[in-house]
């Protein structure tokens, strides 16, 4: 009774704070096969039966899901942005990094992006670094103790033009994203 972005919404939540589905379906309770959201994709016999059996309902779907889509990307023209920093490890685009995210000040920013829906922040290599990537949270399970246990993505890299501290503690940076396939190259 799921669509491929209703299920993958799904896979993604389901390693939220209180675990709700963890991994089984709302409807049945059967546990699900597909433990990353990556890992799904679409049956091509059975996308064809739908859309011949129920053409009205099909079209009316595949509208709404395409408009939530393109509401829901991050706009990839954007130029600067202000994102929390994580200080770790230098990350490459496309990498993917498990943590374990204990110090208070990283489970609240890792907590605010689960919360707000982004689910990304900044990793640069140490707070005076002039460049670092915009890593995407894959998963999250957060633990009894209040750590999180995420798996990210590299995803744009960019540099950091201004940075400051807030409160909680962790770096935010004004950032500027770099197009490495147009040349960009800052340092």
């Amino acid at each position: 009774p799921f669509c491929k972005s209703c299920l993958r919404s799904l896979l993604e939540h389901s390693s939220g704070p209180q675990q709700r589905c963890s991994g089984k379906c709302p409807v049945c309770r059967r546990v699900l096969h597909v433990t990353r959201a990556d890992d799904l994709v679409v049956c091509r016999q059975l996308d064809l039966l739908l859309a011949k059996s129920f053409p009205e309902e099909y079209a009316q779907r595949r509208d709404v899901q395409m408009s939530f889509d393109e509401q829901s990307l991050p706009n990839s023209d954007l130029v600067f942005d202000k994102l929390p920093v994580f200080i770790l490890d230098s990350t490459l685009p496309r990498q993917h990094l498990h943590l374990n995210v204990f110090e208070p000040r990283y489970t609240t920013m890792v907590r605010r992006a689960l919360e707000c829906g982004s689910r990304r922040f900044g990793m640069a290599g140490a707070a005076y670094a002039s460049h670092g990537v915009v890593v995407r949270i894959l998963s999250a399970a957060e633990q009894w103790d209040g750590r999180f246990h995420i798996e990210v993505v590299g995803d744009r890299p960019f540099k950091i033009l201004s940075s400051s501290y807030p409160p909680e503690g962790f770096l935010e940076a004004e950032v500027e994203y770099l197009d490495l396939e147009a040349g960009d190259d800052a340092g």
